[in-house]
């Protein structure tokens, strides 16, 4: 038997939060039972019959049923966004002020209408709208009933990175408010729910009179450490040369500055940039650096799984 609550988010109904909050609310009915509103009911581990009351028309939302119901896919419409992070800009969590105490700002602040890049390939930033046109722009692109802005930068409130880069790398980073896209992003590096991610990475010896290694199978391998690790390295999935001086990184592990770290310790390489340009099926493609624009149904799906 497991808590209801992990039950549901093991099957991608909602976060552990949200379910709570759900069965508080009378809207969720395992076996078509109504569940009473109480903290710490628990079902099998294996119940997969368990459904959520849609608020908007009355009818219900299986976890079987998720790839097919508009309504689910409805509820993340401006939940989750992607942004190409700028090197010297820091990815975790904002303080009150957008800036930390060591006074680098955080990726969160570039969350705003001058950094939106719409769909059909303009950028607000570039093109430097009027505050008339600006202003149609915020009404037409974001409905204000999915995303709010805050503060007179017009920044968005209330996402959180799923995932990291440290502040010397560049890419795809994700922030979301939504509970189960945070969980499936951050799905321990072991689990079949693990993303994959990719980068390239230029690099060059750390003795300038060594040589570039041909043979980068030492990372695909199982057993690696790094220094002060006390786990193995998971293996990673792919690398590659791409050309003389940069490498192509597939993998699902991610811990603190790793591609950096395995450079220097299994390769003799330091890294002179490095850049993430694909989460699971969310590549970073045309997107400006410093920009950012909300995932479409058919990206979140391909995080999510369904």
């Amino acid at each position: 038997m497991v808590r209801l609550s992990k039950r549901m988010s093991e099957l991608n109904l909602c976060s552990r939060r949200e379910a709570e909050q759900l069965i508080l609310n009378k809207k969720v009915y395992v076996r078509n039972e109504l569940i009473e509103p109480v903290l710490g009911q628990k079902v099998d581990s294996s119940e997969c019959d368990i459904k959520i009351m849609n608020s908007s028309d009355g009818g219900f939302i299986a976890a079987n049923e998720l790839s097919d119901d508009d309504s689910y896919w409805e509820s993340f419409r401006g939940q989750v966004v992607m942004m190409h992070k700028p090197i010297g800009y820091l990815s975790g969590q904002p303080e009150r002020t957008g800036v930390n105490k060591n006074c680098y700002e955080t990726c969160a602040s570039l969350l705003n209408t001058l950094n939106f890049f719409d769909d059909s390939g303009n950028s607000s930033k570039h093109r430097r709208p009027s505050p008339t046109k600006r202003s149609e722009l915020q009404e037409t692109v974001w409905n204000r009933k999915y995303m709010k802005f805050n503060g007179p930068r017009r920044t968005l409130s209330g996402y959180a990175p799923a995932g990291r880069l440290d502040i010397n790398s560049t890419g795809l980073i994700i922030f979301t408010r939504s509970g189960v896209i945070a969980k499936r992003l951050l799905a321990s590096n072991d689990s079949k729910q693990a993303v994959e991610k990719e980068y390239l990475v230029r690099v060059a010896p750390l003795d300038p009179n060594c040589s570039m290694p041909n043979d980068l199978s030492v990372l695909l391998r199982r057993g690696n450490m790094l220094r002060g690790e006390k786990r193995p390295l998971q293996p990673l999935v792919e690398a590659s040369w791409l050309n003389e001086s940069q490498i192509r990184f597939v993998m699902k592990e991610g811990r603190k500055r790793q591609i950096r770290r395995m450079c220097r310790e299994l390769l003799g390489l330091r890294v002179l940039a490095l850049k993430r340009v694909r989460i699971g099926d969310i590549r970073l493609s045309a997107l400006p650096e410093g920009h950012w624009r909300p995932l479409g149904k058919n990206e979140i799906q391909s995080l999510i799984g369904k």
